[in-house]
C-alpha cells in the first residue's frame, strides 16, 4: 500500500555530486529535502536546515540515544552523520535523502519497498578531487575524504 510518500535515496563517494543532485530535484514541485544531521561545520554555500542540520555532538548523541535516527555513521574526520526518522504527518510527496553507501540498502529496507528508490553516483577519483577542491574543502579534508571514498562498501 502506498502512503502518498515516496523516497529517493542518493549515495556516492565524497565529491560525486549528491548534494547538487538533491538541490536540483528539490527545485521541482512535489520534492522535499530529507536532511541528515551532522556534527561537522558547514562548508561554504551549504544551507543549514536544507543540506544538513548542523548540530553539536551532544545534540546528535541525545537524538541517537532516543532512537530518532534511522541510521547513523562516523564519517570522514570523525564527524557524525545521521538520517532522522520522518515524523508522522510528514508532507506527502517525494523525499530526497543523501545516505552513506554502507547504509543505503539497510535504509531502503526500512522503507516500504514500493515507495523507495536508490541512486548511486559514481565519478572518477580525479573528478571527485576537483569537485572537493572547487567547493572549498581544506586540503587536509580533501585527503581525508578521498581516503574515506576508498573504504570497502559493505553489502
Amino acid at each position: 500500500m502506498t502512503t502518498g510518500i515516496s523516497y529517493l535515496l542518493i549515495t556516492g563517494v565524497p565529491g560525486s555530486g549528491k548534494t547538487t543532485l538533491a538541490r536540483k530535484l528539490c527545485r521541482q514541485p512535489g520534492y522535499n529535502r530529507w536532511a541528515s544531521w551532522t556534527t561537522r561545520a558547514p562548508r561554504p554555500g551549504e544551507i543549514a536546515g536544507f543540506d544538513y542540520l548542523f548540530v553539536t555532538a551532544a545534540e546528535f548523541g541525545t537524538a541517537e540515544a532516543a532512537g530518532q535516527m534511522l541510521e547513523s555513521i562516523s564519517g570522514p574526520g570523525g564527524a557524525r552523520y545521521g538520517l532522522p526518522r520522518l515524523e508522522n504527518g510528514a508532507a506527502k510527496g517525494r523525499w530526497v535523502a543523501i545516505v552513506d553507501e554502507n547504509a543505503i540498502d539497510r535504509v531502503a529496507g526500512m522503507l516500504a519497498p514500493a515507495d523507495a528508490g536508490t541512486v548511486r553516483l559514481e565519478v572518477p577519483r580525479n573528478v571527485a578531487e576537483l569537485r572537493l577542491r572547487a567547493r572549498g574543502d581544506h586540503e587536509d579534508d580533501v585527503a581525508v575524504r578521498l581516503a574515506w571514498a576508498r573504504r570497502p562498501v559493505r553489502q
